[in-house]
């Protein structure tokens, strides 16, 4: 897991859909990064 500093606030967990919008806005594809 890449270790990126959360805008929420939250300690080291983060939901599903939070990941998705992150990687999403990093410029990668949730999809084959999460493997879903």
């Amino acid at each position: 897991m890449i270790n990126m500093s959360s805008p929420q606030g939250d300690d080291d967990v983060a939901s599903d859909a939070e990941l998705e919008e992150a990687l999403d806005l990093a410029g990668f594809d949730p999809s084959k990064v999460l493997g879903k």
